[in-house]
């Protein structure tokens, strides 16, 4: 950290490679995110795109994303959501997400001035309105969130 501090996190966070594409359906009416049970979601973005996510890889911090990869989201979303089958791919990528163990999140003040929030995992994405909303009031009231996941 700046100036010389060591802070240690009483849970430890590690990296998972994450692969997801954006797709763009012009077909498709979709206003919620969908999640299904094998760890694909989808999150509708306008106009018209959806982004699908996200693989898991432990221990690969490889650049760049993989044909098995963007197959496995490509088949898991046409599953849940078949109109999506006829998609036009717009970008993919891939990211290293913070993950700690039983997957609960770090949001805490950790001294003064200084934050941490992170081990969000495969929820970065999907829950980034509501932890932003909640990190920025609780920013500007000092009234911590209930959402809040303390070390």
């Amino acid at each position: 950290m700046a100036h010389g501090h060591d802070y240690q996190l009483q849970r430890q966070v590690i990296g998972v490679k994450g692969e997801v594409i954006l797709l763009e359906s012009g077909k498709l009416q979709l206003s919620e995110t969908l999640f299904t049970t094998n760890g694909c979601y989808i999150v509708p973005k306008q106009p018209n795109r959806f982004l699908i996510g996200a693989t898991s890889d432990f221990n690969n911090y490889s650049v760049g994303t993989t044909e098995l990869g963007s197959n496995w989201l490509l088949n898991h979303a046409c599953a849940r959501v078949p109109e999506l089958e006829n998609s036009r791919i717009l970008k993919k990528w891939s990211g290293v997400r913070p993950y700690t163990k039983k997957e609960i999140p770090i949001m805490d003040q950790i001294d003064d001035g200084l934050y941490i929030i992170s081990g969000h995992y495969r929820n970065g994405i999907p829950l980034s309105p509501i932890i932003g909303r909640d990190i920025a009031n609780w920013l500007l009231s000092g009234i911590i969130p209930t959402t809040l996941f303390k070390l």
